[in-house]
């Protein structure tokens, strides 16, 4: 079914507000012409049309990551990513990572680790180079957005998080017992139908002059993968 064909089916069922799911790749289009809809995605991989989008503020999160960390009493924080992944979410993980708070108050700027998604090699090659990162730049705790690094970690001997924390900018609901930043998905749902049906009812229909984006920020969780290494009770920073 092409795009036109799709938009006839919508309107004769009386369908004018479109949620736009993340898509596969990272950066692509749909063909749906949408001169008689209302619209919104999420995330950042439908490039095309320019819509208006909500999705978690991966930057902040980042820094809420580096600020509780901080405040933990780390000091050599290092960062892991894969390519595809930092692609989805526009890099801004890594762009905040770049920018740390509380700068000249770190041991080390320890260079970012990224990975690359291989069938054949995600298991063995990634934990080879992963574990020869750790042993050269001696983090004190790893910032990952992948559970594949806790379980290297700990195959390897290493305790987590009492040799080495292990802290997520991107946790989800069933990521209780780790430490780091609940996306808030349900939220991100929330508000993006709220906002499309406010679109609906002012009549807000094709592709916006001025597209919006609307941020939600994450919720901070030191969860059992991190622990305060300071005599300071830990601090909830927001």
């Amino acid at each position: 079914m092409n795009g036109r064909r799709l938009a006839q089916i919508l309107q004769s069922r009386g369908i004018r507000g479109v949620l736009v799911s993340p898509l596969p790749s990272t950066s692509g289009r749909i063909s749906l012409p949408l001169e008689h809809f209302a619209a919104v995605t999420f995330g950042y991989t439908l490039a095309r049309p320019a819509i208006h989008r909500v999705t978690t503020s991966h930057y902040e999160n980042m820094q809420l990551c580096m600020r509780q960390l901080y405040h933990l009493g780390y000091r050599r924080p290092g960062f892991v990513i894969w390519e595809e992944i930092s692609k989805r979410v526009h890099d801004q993980w890594t762009a905040a990572y770049r920018t740390p708070p509380y700068v000249g108050r770190w041991e080390a700027e320890i260079p970012i680790l990224q990975l690359y998604k291989n069938p054949t090699t995600f298991s063995e090659e990634n934990r080879s180079i992963f574990l020869k990162w750790v042993e050269s730049h001696r983090p004190d705790a790893v910032l990952v957005v992948d559970r594949h690094i806790l379980d290297w970690l700990t195959e390897a001997g290493y305790r987590v998080p009492e040799d080495i924390a292990y802290v997520s900018p991107s946790l989800q609901e069933s990521n209780v017992e780790h430490a780091g930043v609940f996306e808030t998905s349900h939220d991100v749902g929330r508000a993006a139908g709220d906002f499309l049906a406010g679109m609906l009812a002012r009549g807000e229909y094709g592709i916006p002059q001025v597209p919006r984006r609307i941020l939600l920020d994450g919720i901070w969780q030191l969860g059992k993968t991190a622990r305060n290494l300071t005599k300071r009770p830990a601090r909830q920073l927001v």
